[in-house]
C-alpha cells in the first residue's frame, strides 16, 4: 500500500499478476483491492474488463452525490482521486451493490471495495465496512494467498 500515490493504471502482467501503475512507478501484485466508487474514470484498466461491468461502473452513482448538504472535513465529491468525473450525473441507486461488484475482476484479481458496491447499506460507513471486509476475505480465501509471500504487520516508530 502506498499513501499519496494516485493509481493511473492497473493491468494484467505477464506473471499472472496485476501491474499497479503510479507516477512514481509500477507496483506489482497478486490481488488489489479498490475502495474507490466503481464509476472512478481515473484508472484506465484498457479494455480488460467486461462491458457490463465498464457500463455499470459508468452509471453507478456514488455515495457523496453532487450537492452535499454539509460538509464537516472533506468535500470528497470534489476530490480529484476519488471522486468520478461525472458524480453530477449518476443517479440510479439501484446499482449499489449489484452482483457484478460481488464478482473479483480480471482473472480474480481484482476486487471492489468501496460502499457503493456494498450488498447492506450501500453509501454509509457501515456499507464501506461490509464491503472492504468482503474484499478481504475474498482475497484471503485464494489458494495460496498467504502461502506464496511472507505476511508482515508494518511497525510504527514513536
Amino acid at each position: 500500500m502506498r499513501l499519496n500515490t494516485p493509481v493511473s493504471a492497473i493491468r494484467l502482467d505477464a506473471q499472472g499478476g496485476l501491474a499497479v501503475l503510479a507516477p512514481a512507478g509500477t507496483l506489482h501484485a497478486e490481488h488489489v483491492i479498490l475502495a474507490v466508487p466503481p464509476a472512478m474514470d481515473r484508472i484506465d484498466f484498457g479494455d480488460m474488463l467486461s462491458s457490463d461491468l465498464v457500463r455499470l461502473a459508468r452509471a453507478t452513482p456514488v455515495w457523496m452525490g453532487a450537492d452535499p448538504d454539509v460538509l464537516h472535513v472533506q468535500n470528497w465529491s470534489a476530490e480529484q482521486w476519488t471522486s468520478p468525473s461525472t458524480v453530477q450525473h449518476l443517479a440510479d441507486y439501484s446499482l449499489l451493490g449489484h452482483i457484478l461488484y460481488q464478482r473479483p475482476a480480471l482473472d480474480g484479481r481484482l476486487h471492489w471495495a468501496s460502499t457503493e458496491t456494498a450488498v447492506d447499506h450501500a453509501g454509509h460507513i457501515e456499507g464501506a465496512l461490509a464491503a472492504g471486509k468482503r474484499a478481504a476475505h475474498a482475497v484471503l480465501a485464494t489458494p495460496g494467498a498467504l502461502n506464496s509471500r511472507s505476511v508482515t504487520t508494518p511497525t510504527t516508530s514513536r
